[in-house]
């Protein structure tokens, strides 16, 4: 996954969208373009915020890190404020930066580390949304194409920026009866989370 807190990041968006776009944003046969194909929006350890707990692992002053630990503080002016709702015992805001993991099982950790994979989503969505209209204003933009699931508030985003929501589809298919038993459920979920028109 990308890391979007980089100062490299928009730069980087920026020239592929110029490349990339630029060169069919007159193109009547264009619909439009995919930001990318199934991101690691679990991270390694497949959990809805293992994002955050890749970020915990990265060293002490890389950009996203600081970027975890600056949300942190920004919600718990101390470290013992963080230390209550959190149930942990860390002696110091540099403690938290120094460590490589920050574990928890209190439901205000899990709403915190999921507010931080929105943030996540956020900065993805409206950076490379900025980068492709600049250069091809006149297609869509058709998202990135989530592997079939994706963490609370990520789908809401990519709405509210995204033209269109694209999912791959990996469930159940009843060949026999030539219906999915499966995707009318979870597709209504989805369109009622981002409320945009959607595409398999």
């Amino acid at each position: 996954f990308p890391n979007v807190f980089s100062p490299k990041w928009p730069i980087y968006c920026d020239k592929r969208a110029k490349s990339y776009c630029g060169s069919f944003k007159d193109d009547p046969w264009v619909i439009g373009t995919f930001l990318d194909n199934e991101l690691e929006w679990y991270g390694k350890n497949g959990k809805p915020w293992g994002l955050f707990d890749e970020t915990m692992k990265k060293p002490a002053g890389h950009t996203a890190k600081a970027a975890a630990l600056a949300f942190l503080q920004a919600r718990y002016p101390t470290i013992a404020a963080l230390n209550a709702a959190w149930k942990t015992r860390l002696p110091s805001w540099q403690a938290v930066s120094e460590s490589t993991a920050l574990d928890s099982s209190t439901e205000q950790a899990d709403r915190d580390r999921l507010d931080f994979i929105r943030l996540i989503a956020d900065k993805y969505f409206t950076v490379t949304n900025a980068a492709m209209k600049k250069y091809d204003p006149h297609h869509l933009n058709l998202g990135c194409r989530f592997a079939g699931r994706m963490p609370p508030g990520v789908i809401e985003v990519c709405g509210q920026v995204c033209d269109i929501v694209t999912v791959n589809y990996y469930g159940h298919v009843d060949l026999d009866r030539g219906l999915s038993t499966d995707m009318p459920r979870i597709f209504a979920d989805y369109a009622a989370r981002c409320k945009r028109p959607m595409m398999i």
